[in-house]
């Protein structure tokens, strides 16, 4: 199984970063690709879909209509729910991981929860895998984020299945891969995702009703299994502790 995942929110004044995307048989992928292409190209030509901003109908979709955007939209969501198998969605409250993360740790780079995320990703996903007696590898594939330490994260991989759950070991596949999206056609439906998941929680979080930017919300999660793990203050306080203790295996 392959599973291609973004990011999205930062450390400024977002309530929540939210790291999300899709798995799929390997072999679905590639089918998922070639009908993802021909989704660009119709109703309106785009050549990559960054959600921010066909959301907002600016940089590359400046001059589109709503309606030009939510055909788009409708039409992707279409290509998603027809090939994979489940999405997976990773929620860290930024005001938590600033109280208990940032300056806390020895490694600059746990100032910000992309690191920690990956890993509990991975985590997470091998567990739901194991829940749901799949017999198969799993392989990751993120965006890649130039400011992130990618190197870390692959140099540390072995460690990472080492410190595994042994009754987890059998579901890791290779170290993660990081591609661009414009390389990569299935992590720009991951960039999708992770967009409107962190969308709905500053919807929630500002209790404003949602707004019409979310009208795939459906159609993003009718179809497939969904995979979520939400931190909360009180689990993130106690994964720093657990990181502080030298382990890597990341979840709760």
């Amino acid at each position: 199984m392959l599973a291609h995942i973004d990011a999205s929110g930062n450390m400024g004044q977002q309530p929540v970063y939210v790291m999300a995307g899709y798995f799929a048989p390997v072999n679905s992928w590639e089918t998922f690709s070639r009908d993802w292409r021909v989704a660009l190209e119709t109703p309106r030509s785009a050549q990559v879909i960054k959600a921010s901003h066909l959301m907002a109908c600016d940089k590359a979709f400046k001059g589109w209509s709503a309606d030009e955007r939510d055909q788009k939209l409708k039409v992707l969501a279409t290509v998603i729910n027809r090939h994979v198998l489940g999405s997976i969605n990773i929620v860290v409250p930024v005001e938590s991981w600033r109280k208990h993360f940032k300056g806390k740790l020895d490694r600059g780079y746990h100032d910000r929860p992309y690191y920690f995320a990956v890993h509990n990703l991975m985590a997470t996903l091998v567990k739901y895998a194991h829940f749901k007696g799949m017999n198969t590898k799993i392989d990751f594939v993120f965006d890649s984020e130039d400011a992130e330490p990618i190197a870390e994260i692959q140099s540390t991989y072995a460690d990472f299945v080492r410190t595994a759950p042994p009754h987890f070991r059998p579901y890791l596949g290779g170290a993660p891969i990081f591609r661009k999206d414009e390389d990569v056609l299935p992590l720009q439906a991951a960039d999708l995702l992770a967009w409107h998941v962190r969308r709905a929680y500053v919807e929630a979080q500002r209790k404003t009703p949602r707004s019409d930017t979310s009208v795939i919300d459906r159609e993003l999660f009718s179809d497939c299994e969904r995979v979520e793990c939400k931190w909360t203050d009180a689990h993130l306080e106690g994964a720093a502790k657990f990181i502080l203790s030298r382990r890597t295996w990341i979840s709760h």
